[in-house]
């Protein structure tokens, strides 16, 4: 016996998030077949790190579904291609609303408030619904049978 022996969790198989600093970080990257949320106020970078998430996976021979809300399938590929990322093996799912959704001051919601109120209070994950918040690779998920 070598007399120090990797920890269970570091034995796990697992996936390249894309940024090599916080693969070394998570030692290798995230672990294959969980779910991950990631949270930030606007600018804080959720987009940029899905953008490196997916297009890792692609090189990789992994497909990805980038499920946005808010910025048109357009605009996000503009943004990715003027960053210098190559999303064009990536299947996209727009989930905004149209503009009738939002006249007369009618909301629009994704989940209901009763599915998410105090989700965080009782010490569970949001994340068993959604993957990288707004990012789903299917390939990375289905060995482990979450989708």
């Amino acid at each position: 016996m070598s007399g120090v022996e990797a920890s269970p969790v570091a034995r796990l198989e697992r996936c390249s998030t894309g940024i090599e600093g916080l693969d070394e970080v998570l030692h290798g990257g995230l672990i294959r077949g969980r779910s991950y949320l990631a949270r930030g106020n606007p600018g804080a970078g959720k987009t940029i790190l899905g953008f490196h998430f997916l297009e890792a996976g692609a090189r990789d021979g992994e497909s990805g579904l980038m499920v946005h809300f808010e910025e048109s399938t357009r605009e996000l590929c503009q943004n990715a291609e003027s960053l210098g990322f190559s999303l064009e093996d990536i299947a996209f799912l727009d989930l905004s609303p149209s503009s009738e959704a939002l006249v007369d001051g009618a909301g629009y919601d994704v989940f209901g408030p009763s599915e998410v109120e105090g989700v965080y209070d009782q010490g569970t994950s949001l994340t068993s619904r959604c993957t990288f918040s707004s990012v789903i690779n299917p390939a990375r998920n289905a060995s482990a049978g979450v989708l």
